[in-house]
């Protein structure tokens, strides 16, 4: 008897476990084709990728396709080979491809997928108003390039010209793109570059050309320059900008996204842009030379900076990357101060109208003549357009919740940067993270740091005219801000950079605080950049800053003519803590070993 049951029940639990098998099968077959059904491959849709046809309907229909698939995450596949995106210049879009209002969902591309770009006035990849969107494994260029190249053949220094014979393969002078008067008024930029290693050539002035190029036959143009032009000049390379408003990947207006394993080949502005963004992440991405081009070398990639965030209430992380060749930066993140122009009452005032304001506006702070920090402004409670006698750009009128701090007025002073300005917390990039990347050999400065409570680690910047790290405000033309109060910057190495190599500084009355700068190496620094922010061969430059923490970092071989230049730069400091700095293997001291600032000439 109760061997039958054993049996009976032997029985019962073979046909459990088999009846269980089998549902887990059912479910991991359903599973795995529920996933296959979640992968779109742009080539089902007609695109081919031999770089000669125009795969860009292909690409726009695949992807406008994933909105009917309620399955997600969704991939977009774009695999190997070359996609040439045909785009007219006068197109009705920001991007060539307009990643716009998607959610969950990954575009890939395969080990080798390129995208050609024909709209030297678009962006190349456009994420908009989107959420957990990745993109991967693409590289972009842009043909044609957005700038031109030749070797210097003649100068004349009295008269400032500069001759060129363009490599071959490049654009013309005189192409629309490139020559900035064959549309409204305007002006290129040009910069010289060593014509075998193709490394930037800092001893010269960028040079601003403000006048229409020349054509002189056989492949001769002549330009105009605004800056010192020398007889050194003759045999360098000359790389000649079209700067436009287009970046190679371009975020707004986003939120949580992913970019990874990103190549920018060439862009008429940044290489990456992230504006009004929040959690914004861009990993083992590049900006570097194209290796395989015929002819000449290329001297540049990007003609703007590397990343460039603006009015993001979350700064952009950026990490394990590689940046070269760029027109301007590696990175600038922060936002945008705005003028008070006029005060209603004693809780209304009139500002230059800007987006950043009135995005998530619970964080407003305001920097104000005689103040040396930044005053916490009221609850805005509305906002209203309107007009102000003589000023001749829109304008905003804000209303606050109680009585507003001490203010200057452009009515005062009738001048936008000498009053107080408006900026607001909650769109300048507070805690970006900049972590883990390689920037070498490009134009101008490494790092601008706007953004409060950010982190700057672990990077290597080097061969560039600098500063190396800036972190401060810009009260100028710019009007960028805040000034990164509260940056962690440490364990970062860099070598090469000729003016100052941190930068701390303010151009408007509240000063940098709270940073935190330790663990780094500065080392083989100095250089003939003849102009920028900073001084040549000096590594601290600290104007306008308190409560500042600076320790355990390693100074080391100073360039040769540089050996004297003083360790530290100072003018209008609060207090500072200062210890187990090294140079040379020696102890400093803050006392000791730093200068006033010097006088502009």
């Amino acid at each position: 008897m109760n061997l039958c049951l054993m049996e009976s029940a032997m029985k019962h639990c073979r046909h459990f476990f088999k009846s269980v098998s089998l549902c887990v099968l059912i479910l991991l077959t359903t599973a795995m084709s529920l996933q296959a059904q979640t992968v779109v491959n742009v080539k089902d849709f007609g695109a081919v990728g031999d770089g000669k046809a125009d795969d860009l309907p292909a690409l726009n229909k695949a992807l406008e396709s994933l909105r009917t698939i309620s399955q997600r995450p969704v991939t977009l596949l774009i695999p190997d080979g070359t996609y040439r995106l045909g785009l007219d210049e006068n197109a009705d879009t920001k991007a060539h491809f307009m990643i716009a209002s998607h959610r969950d969902v990954i575009v890939s591309g395969g080990e080798n997928t390129l995208l050609i770009m024909t709209s030297p006035y678009h962006q190349g990849v456009g994420i908009y108003k989107c959420t957990n969107v990745t993109v991967k494994n693409l590289a972009i260029d842009y043909d044609p390039l957005p700038y031109t190249q030749g070797m210097i053949t003649k100068v004349d220094p009295e008269s400032q010209l500069i001759t060129m014979k363009v490599d071959p393969g490049y654009p013309l002078p005189t192409d629309a793109h490139i020559d900035a008067f064959s549309g409204k008024q305007g002006h290129s930029v040009g910069y010289l570059y060593d014509a075998q290693t193709n490394m930037k050539q800092n001893q010269y002035y960028s040079q601003y050309l403000r006048k229409q190029v020349e054509d002189l036959g056989n492949g001769l143009y002549r330009y105009k320059s605004s800056n010192v032009v020398r007889d050194d000049m003759v045999g360098r390379r000359f790389a000649v900008v079209g700067r436009r408003k287009a970046s190679a990947y371009q975020v707004n207006d986003s939120t949580d996204c992913l970019i990874e394993n990103a190549t920018v080949y060439s862009a008429p502005s940044c290489g990456y842009n992230v504006a009004s963004s929040t959690r914004i992440t861009i990993d083992k991405s590049r900006i570097i030379h194209r290796p395989d081009v015929s002819g000449a070398p290329r001297a540049m990639s990007s003609n703007a900076d590397g990343l460039h965030s603006k009015w993001c209430p979350v700064g952009p992380t950026l990490s394990n990357s590689t940046f070269t060749g760029m027109g301007d930066d590696s990175v600038n993140i922060g936002g945008s101060y705005t003028p008070v122009l006029q005060k209603l009452d004693d809780r209304t005032i009139v500002v230059q109208a800007h987006g950043s304001i009135t995005n998530y506006p619970t964080d407003l702070i305001m920097a104000t003549p005689g103040h040396d920090q930044h005053l916490k402004m009221p609850k805005l409670l509305k906002w209203n357009g309107i007009k102000v006698e003589g000023y001749n750009k829109h304008c905003l009128m804000l209303t606050f919740d109680a009585p507003l701090p001490e203010l200057v007025t452009w009515k005062q002073t009738n001048h936008p940067r000498k009053c107080s300005q408006v900026l607001n917390l909650n769109a300048c990039g507070r805690y970006a993270k900049v972590i883990n990347n390689h920037f070498y050999n490009h134009r101008v400065r490494g790092i601008l740091m706007r953004g409060p409570d950010s982190l700057i680690k672990g990077n290597r910047i080097e061969n560039l005219s600098g500063p190396a790290i800036v972190v401060s405000n810009d009260g100028g033309f710019l009007t960028e801000g805040p000034s990164g109060d509260n940056t962690i910057i440490e364990d970062n190495v860099m070598v090469n950079i000729e003016r100052s190599n941190i930068y701390i500084a303010s151009s408007l009355p509240p000063k940098v605080r709270g940073l935190v700068i330790r663990n780094n190496r500065i080392e083989n620094y100095g250089g003939d950049d003849p102009y920028g922010r900073g001084i040549n061969g000096n590594p601290f430059y600290i104007s306008s800053g308190g409560d500042l923490t600076i320790e355990n970092n390693t100074i080391v071989k100073p360039n040769t003519g540089y050996e004297n230049v003083p360790l530290i730069y100072t003018k209008n400091l609060g207090k500072i803590t200062w210890k187990n700095n090294t140079l040379d293997g020696q102890q400093t001291q803050l006392e000791k070993d730093s200068q006033p600032i010097p006088p502009k000439d």
